[in-house]
């Protein structure tokens, strides 16, 4: 008899143990997965994520809780591939009765309390930038800032002052003030001025200088606010990769969008938004190519998901 016909040494068993738990590990894009691996699990997975996660099930809190679980766990990318009771995060999760999102509150009460729970954590002016980033660190059913807009149909300063909470006075910016804090930024940063960079660059002035929304509310579209400007961008660079638009390009996108249309953001309003409007804004592929799925896009953005 050969050796090699009973070869039981320590190297073989080691290699065929590690082939076995490496099935069982994260392969988001195999379809084909030897041996006893979490896609066959996934109903147990989201019931035991659904249980152990303070909130809604997302799909960052379920990565969260997968990380930090002692047994193996199907990724979320697994899920949404492997899974036959949806083709998305939501019907997934729904069809097992897991909320994914949050049931806001867009009662008179539940908006007065909000904005004085914000402003008494925050301060007073309250800025609407300000109340969001709270909102999104709050554990309860609060509106969004566009949902109450939406809901009283005033804008910020009214709604603040029939509250009784002072508003900020917040800051008109004209095209030209826009201009001067591009120039400004490129003086600073060089050329050509990359949005990421001028985002960064904001945060650290000492005064107030325009946001993207902004600009790209005056002027359709990054690019075409840097060339008004005088100010050279990454414009021809940008089609040359399979993701051409930055991570944040998109985020400003559908914010943009979710501000203009309505929350929840479907893909289709996305699209519908972008086409109305002329300029140079990610398609939905482009997104979905950067984000995976159109929950986690919005995820990013601060979105609800429908």
């Amino acid at each position: 008899m050969n050796d090699s016909d009973n070869d039981n040494s320590p190297g073989t068993g080691q290699s065929s143990t590690q082939a076995t738990n490496n099935s069982n590990r994260d392969t988001p894009d195999s379809k084909y997965v030897i041996g006893d691996s979490p896609i066959t699990h996934i109903d147990n997975s989201l019931t035991a994520a659904a249980e152990a996660v303070d909130g809604p099930l997302t799909i960052a809190s379920y990565e969260q809780w997968r990380e930090q679980a002692t047994q193996s766990h199907a990724s979320t990318k697994q899920i949404t591939h492997h899974s036959d009771r949806g083709d998305t995060w939501v019907e997934i999760c729904g069809s097992l009765g897991i909320k994914t999102s949050r049931t806001y509150d867009c009662s008179t009460d539940a908006i007065r309390e909000a904005l004085h729970h914000a402003a008494q954590a925050v301060g007073e002016p309250l800025k609407r930038s300000e109340y969001d980033a709270w909102q999104q660190a709050q554990n309860k059913n609060f509106p969004t800032s566009s949902m109450i807009q939406k809901h009283v149909d005033k804008d910020w300063r009214e709604i603040c002052e029939e509250i009784g909470v002072q508003p900020h006075s917040g800051r008109k910016y004209t095209k030209s003030k826009i201009k001067t804090a591009l120039k400004d930024a490129a003086t600073d940063l060089g050329e050509p001025l990359i949005l990421s960079a001028y985002q960064s660059w904001v945060r650290n002035q000492p005064d107030d200088r325009p946001s993207v929304s902004t600009i790209t509310r005056m002027f359709e579209n990054w690019v075409t606010a840097c060339r008004e400007a005088e100010v050279e961008t990454h414009r021809k660079a940008r089609y040359t990769s399979e993701n051409p638009y930055t991570e944040a390009e998109i985020i400003t996108a559908v914010q943009a969008a979710a501000e203009a249309s309505s929350e929840p953001l479907s893909p289709g309003e996305y699209d519908t938004w972008r086409k109305s409007h002329h300029g140079d804004h990610p398609s939905k592929k482009t997104c979905l190519r950067r984000f995976d799925t159109w929950e986690k896009v919005c995820e990013k953005a601060g979105i609800q998901i429908d």
